[in-house]
């Protein structure tokens, strides 16, 4: 084997090992620790300037550095997106090293006769004397068929050799949690290419607002309705919501909080809602929403005005300024809900109402990593519930030789003792018949 060869087989089998593999899930672990002690950047770009603005009251000067490493968006940084990707390198080499091996103990035939030699390499060995070799050999059978062992037995030249395992498809568990932990890899790699998510999206009553995304739907949001305790304190929030393809209404159901619209992929959460207004005018109807309680404007091209509006603390009124073409105030003060006004003849009806804040999100591949998830969690039981035993045994007419591996320790030290009695029992069988 060349230097270059064997330089490469050094680094595939240290690329699986199991070590490695335990440095970066630590290290996925910290840098998870780390990544929650910092707030993370919303995925809606939009609000990403003023959203930095806000934290740099928290970090000042240091808002930039940890911006820089990433801290701040560290799911998606490129030093976090390697230490997954050197997993899955590891998890796939993991596989790919111990599968043909495994599936060769699953697949082949066991092999029952050993040398003597065989016998003597072995931490659990037991060894016994027996009637003889037809007594000990129905004995030996009967209490490893007892045992729920599968018994594979030769005779040769007046001796037989058993093999006896139990358990042994638990050592696919092994298999199947290598290649759940590969698959659970592979969509961790790939969410952020494959999902995205919008939040603080705002929704008016009777608002259609494209899913975007290379889709052709769009949602429309009804009327807030919030049902309330006796004394008062919200209970329920509930919003219709109709999903729309091209122009046509494909879905309607009403959305609550903790329950979203999903429609080919896409949920639809309700996060929260604030004050909004319509203005209905002989030229047109204005829908407004007051997000962090800003005025809103209502030009009117006809009469030449303006219409400055903002809701009322108390949020049961609104307070309108009204400014002609030239800039002058030519009047301002409260109007009730539902109340109509006129403003150089132009009459102006104002409505509250309630605007609705969502959250839009596409990810193909949380159904897959729950599966592969629930697949790992059940390769790891099976692997741990399930232990594999393997017994070889030499009966003659003197005695028995048994030597075994796996998950035996006091397993081995039970059955020893119970193959132990043989002579005993068969003994006490003889003088009983006599």
């Amino acid at each position: 084997m060349s230097t270059a060869t064997r330089l490469l087989h050094n680094l595939w089998r240290a690329l699986g090992s199991t070590r490695l593999a335990a440095i970066l899930l630590a290290a996925l672990l910290l840098a998870s620790l780390l990544a929650s002690s910092f707030p993370q950047m919303p995925a809606n770009p939009a609000v990403h300037e003023r959203w930095l603005a806000a934290v740099a009251l928290r970090y000042g000067h240091a808002t930039r550095l940890l911006r820089a490493l990433g801290l701040f968006d560290a799911y998606r940084a490129p030093w976090f997106l390697a230490l997954l990707a050197t997993l899955l390198l590891n998890t796939l080499a993991c596989t790919l090293q111990r599968w043909p091996r495994l599936w060769r103990a699953l697949s082949r035939r066991p092999i029952a006769v050993r040398p003597d030699a065989f016998y003597l390499r072995f931490a659990h060995r037991a060894e016994w004397p027996v009637p003889s070799l037809a007594d000990g050999l129905r004995a030996v059978q009967n209490r490893l068929a007892g045992r729920r062992y599968r018994i594979q037995a030769e005779q040769r030249q007046g001796i037989a050799y058993l093999y006896a395992e139990r358990g042994r498809w638990g050592r696919a568990g092994t298999l199947v949690s290598h290649v759940a932990a590969l698959l659970l890899a592979l969509l961790l790699v790939a969410r952020p290419a494959l999902s995205w998510q919008e939040s603080e999206v705002i929704l008016l009553p009777g608002q259609a607002r494209t899913v975007g995304h290379g889709r052709d739907s769009a949602v429309r949001a009804g009327p807030l309705t919030i049902d309330r305790y006796p004394g008062g304190e919200p209970r329920d929030y509930r919003v219709p919501l109709v999903v729309l393809v091209g122009a046509s209404p494909t879905m309607t159901r009403t959305v609550r909080i903790n329950h979203p619209l999903t429609f080919r992929g896409v949920a639809f959460h309700l996060q929260a809602y604030g004050p909004a207004a319509r203005v209905t005018t002989p030229e047109r109807t204005f829908d407004l929403a007051f997000v962090a309680g800003q005025a809103q404007e209502v030009a009117l091209a006809d009469p030449g005005l303006t219409l400055r509006v903002a809701v009322q603390p108390e949020g049961t009124a609104f307070f309108v300024e009204a400014i002609d073409a030239n800039g002058s105030l030519l009047g301002s003060g409260a109007v009730a809900d539902g109340q109509q006004v006129e403003v150089q003849g132009t009459p102006i009806t104002f409505t509250l109402s309630r605007y609705t804040v969502w959250q839009v999100s596409h990810d193909p591949t949380f159904g897959p990593a729950v599966g592969a998830a629930a697949l790992l969690l059940a390769g790891a039981l099976i692997s741990l519930w399930v232990p594999y035993r393997r017994l070889w045994l030499r009966v003659d007419a003197q005695g028995v030789h048994m030597v075994g591996t796996g998950d035996l320790d006091d397993a081995f030290d039970a059955l020893a003792g119970e193959l132990a009695h043989i002579r005993d029992s068969e003994e006490e069988e003889g003088e009983t018949d006599g």
